[in-house]
């Protein structure tokens, strides 16, 4: 979801928190900053390195995967797609939209974070 600078800038300050927290939320705000920009490399470099070592042929000869430098390496294993129901599926099926209304469960609330940095240019997390 997109958020107006307008509202960002309504987030209140870390200096509105007790005097005990404002140094932590502080620093805890610029390390997950970090983090994110780390993480996201992260996953292009993943991305990289299953393609090199794809494209290479790089296996032990007993089919896994994978390249190493002395005592650093990586692995690449194929995961299976997960299993998952279909909505449109079962209704083709037979089932009633009621009966799979009846059969569905909201899960727990739970808490979700947002990092923001007012004034660049914001995409989601995924």
């Amino acid at each position: 979801m997109r958020r107006s600078r307008e509202t960002l800038e309504s987030i209140p300050s870390v200096s509105s928190a007790s005097a005990l927290d404002t140094t932590e939320l502080k620093n805890l705000l610029h390390q997950a900053h970090a983090l994110r920009e780390a993480e996201k490399k992260l996953k292009e470099i993943k991305l990289k390195l299953i393609e090199l070592v794809l494209s290479n042929g790089l296996s032990n000869g007993s089919g896994l995967n994978g390249v190493r430098d002395g005592s650093l390496g990586v692995i690449i294993t194929n995961r299976r797609g997960r299993h998952y129901l279909d909505r449109t599926a079962l209704i083709e099926a037979g089932v009633t939209p009621n009966q799979l209304d009846a059969g569905t469960k909201t899960a727990k609330d739970s808490a979700a974070v947002e990092l923001f940095e007012i004034g660049a240019v914001w995409e989601p997390e995924e």
